[in-house]
């Protein structure tokens, strides 16, 4: 029998989820998409081809990837190449053989909930050298990229209609979308086009004293360094300021450094 009311609808799914934007998507990147339909169908039109910009591709711009990570992970997922040592640089091979060892179920596979403990170890030595903090690897949680790691733990922090999460304005719109996702309120801050895109310390202040008085139990800060869209880069004295900030306010710091290894030209 037919059934003309589908049991899921715009209606009756979760609301959030609904009202939630996601700006790196949305009419323009959809028209983009048409547009290369059109292409591909041999369609003619006062261009041959597309960029889009709604997200960082850089390698849609001709940037070669990095070889040694794709080499590597050619290895790691075919460990016979272990036996065809004249294919990739020496470094290639140490490299996937400490993932192999490491890694006894092989790619693939499930894995511990934390992530491989070796790759946990890495990202343990990798603080140690730029922080000179020694962190418990079992601490340490691996995700499947930076967007998974944001949105847990926004739904870690959010516990309520009334938790805030303060977040810059202009940011990326992945934090805007998950707190609407989790039912919680945006706290927006504005960062200081006269210092550089730089974070003023007491316009925080003031941001979490309103929403405070609105009745928003202000939960947390985003932090996003170097700045994603500014690209600007926090000082030293800026970041030290925003820490005391957080432990002043007891708001859980949010860091966001996704681009840290990123170069930047004068």
């Amino acid at each position: 029998r037919y059934f003309s009311n589908k049991v899921l609808n715009i209606k009756n799914i979760n609301q959030p989820i609904v009202n939630m934007e996601f700006a790196v998507r949305g009419e323009v990147v959809n028209k983009a998409a048409d547009y290369e339909k059109q292409l591909a169908e041999g369609k003619k039109l006062p261009y041959e081809k597309l960029v889009y910009c709604n997200i960082g591709n850089p390698h849609a711009l001709k940037q070669k990837p990095i070889s040694f990570l794709r080499q590597v992970l050619a290895v790691v997922n075919c460990p016979e190449l272990m036996n065809h040592q004249n294919i990739f640089p020496k470094d290639v091979y140490t490299r996937a053989k400490y993932y192999i060892d490491g890694i006894p179920g092989g790619t693939g596979a499930y894995s511990n909930s934390r992530g491989a403990l070796c790759v946990r170890k890495e990202v343990v030595d990798f603080l140690k050298r730029r922080d000179g903090y020694e962190v418990d690897p079992e601490n340490i949680f691996l995700t499947d990229g930076a967007s998974a790691g944001v949105q847990t733990i926004i739904r870690v922090v959010l516990n309520g209609k009334k938790d805030g999460l303060m977040i810059p304005i202009p940011q990326y719109p992945l934090y805007s979308a998950t707190i609407d996702m989790c039912e919680g309120k945006q706290v927006h801050y504005l960062i200081d086009e006269e210092k550089s895109w730089g974070l003023n310390v007491n316009h925080l202040q003031d941001v979490v004293k309103k929403a405070r008085g609105n009745g928003i139990n202000v939960k947390g800060i985003t932090v996003i360094n170097p700045g994603n869209p500014t690209g600007t880069t926090l000082e030293l004295e800026n970041m030290k300021d925003i820490v005391r900030f957080c432990n002043d306010e007891k708001v859980v710091l949010m860091a966001d450094e996704v681009y840290q290894e990123n170069l930047w030209s004068t």
